[in-house]
């Protein structure tokens, strides 16, 4: 076998080498997945993002707790800080189903797309049961009673009559996104690095022998 015929499989084994798939292009040791907070408008599964009811910062005072059975005691809905007078928004479009005092308290009911119902309280409405809303509407504004007394804005979620967590609904659950660490950025351009001299030695040589 001639020197130039040498080379030339020379050169075909060491290609191969520099473009096989190296461990971080397969993700060993690659990127790494890290929470990143969903915007407040992020898509929700099954139906449209809602709307925070109340205008920033609405801090989550108090999150939910679902009771064991439909009568045991439990947490239907999150807690966010609020003063009386707020002005308090539709969390998405819909029809106001209830405007009026439970007990010690005024609430307020909307009845939205997929059988979902949002309540809030309480609340001084400005609308009427049967008007027509939309996300991001003035409806009413925040007041005193029930267990949020003056200091807060109940708002319960409900899908076919089951109470559920509104925070499902307003984007509240993180979502994993890729990003590149620092060590497998360093691999490649290590590789890319290596590549190069390797193709550079041996096209010199491809070019003594020819």
């Amino acid at each position: 076998m001639s020197i130039h015929i040498r080379t030339v499989s020379a050169l075909v084994a060491v290609v191969m080498v520099c473009f096989a798939v190296s461990p971080a292009a397969t993700g060993q040791g690659g990127p790494r997945a890290q929470p990143q907070p969903s915007p407040e408008r992020s898509p929700t599964t099954g139906s449209e993002a809602w709307e925070w009811p109340l205008a920033i910062p609405h801090p989550v005072v108090r999150g939910f707790r679902a009771p064991l059975t439909e009568y045991a005691d439990g947490h239907r809905g999150i807690d966010l800080a609020a003063h009386p007078g707020d002005p308090v928004y539709a969390v998405a479009d819909g029809t106001v189903t209830f405007a009026q005092i439970v007990v010690d308290r005024p609430a307020i009911s909307l009845s939205h797309a997929g059988g979902l119902v949002s309540s809030m309280e309480p609340v001084t409405a400005l609308v009427e049961a049967g008007d027509p809303v939309r996300r991001g509407q003035l409806i009413g504004r925040v007041t005193t009673g029930g267990h949020c007394g003056d200091g807060c804005l109940h708002l319960g979620a409900r899908t076919y009559g089951r109470y559920v967590s509104p925070m499902q609904y307003l984007g509240g659950v993180p979502h994993a996104v890729l990003l590149p660490t620092e060590s497998a950025a360093l691999l490649t351009v290590r590789e890319d690095s290596r590549r190069s001299a390797r193709a550079h030695l041996l096209w010199r040589a491809i070019l003594r022998d020819a």
